[in-house]
C-alpha cells in the first residue's frame, strides 16, 4: 500500500474520531505539511516520508509533534501510532496549563529577584550608616622614601 492511501486511510481515521485537520499547511520554516492537526493545543505535523526526513525534523520539531509516514508500515500501524500520539498529549499537560505554570514560575523569580534587591539595598545601607557614625581618622603623613642600601659581599679567606 503506497503511503498516499495511508495517508487517506488516516483522514478517514480522524474524521470518524471528529478531530479536525488541516491540508497542504506552509509553514514559516518554509515546509509543506502534507497534514496538520491540534490536539489539546499541541501541534501534531504529519508527513510522508522521503529523504529529507531529518531536515523536516529539524524545523518542526520546536513547534510542531513530528509524525511520519513510512512505506514499511502498514496502515493498522499508522492508525495506532496516532492513536499513541493523541493519548499521549490528552495525558500531557494541556498547552495552555503549561503557559500559566511558565507564567506563575516568572512571576515568582520577579518576586526573589526584587526581595534579593531590597535586602542588597538594606545591606548597603547597613553599610552606609556604619561609616557616617565614626570619627573621620586623619590622614597619617606619608614616610619618606629610604634608599636601600646594598649589602656587599665579604670574602673569607
Amino acid at each position: 500500500m503506497s503511503d498516499k492511501e495511508k495517508l487517506k486511510a488516516l483522514k478517514k481515521f480522524l474524521k470518524d474520531q471528529g478531530i479536525s485537520y488541516w491540508k497542504n499547511v506552509s509553514t514559516k520554516f518554509g515546509v509543506t505539511l502534507d497534514l496538520s492537526l491540534m490536539v489539546n493545543g499541541w501541534l501534531i505535523a504529519v508527513h510522508l516520508s522521503d529523504d529529507n526526513d531529518n531536515e523536516f525534523y529539524k524545523k518542526i520539531v520546536h513547534c510542531y509533534k513530528p509524525f511520519f509516514i513510512r512505506d514499511d508500515e502498514s496502515v493498522e500501524f499508522v492508525i495506532e501510532k496516532m492513536t499513541n500520539l493523541i493519548s499521549e498529549l490528552n495525558n500531557k499537560q494541556s498547552f495552555k496549563e503549561h503557559l500559566e505554570e511558565v507564567a506563575k514560575r516568572k512571576e515568582r523569580n520577579r518576586k526573589y529577584y526584587e526581595e534579593c534587591l531590597e535586602r542588597h539595598q538594606k545591606n548597603i545601607d547597613k553599610a552606609i550608616k556604619k561609616t557616617k557614625n565614626r570619627r573621620p581618622e586623619t590622614p597619617q603623613p606619608k614616610r619618606k622614601r629610604q634608599r636601600i642600601i646594598r649589602v656587599e659581599k665579604i670574602e673569607c679567606k
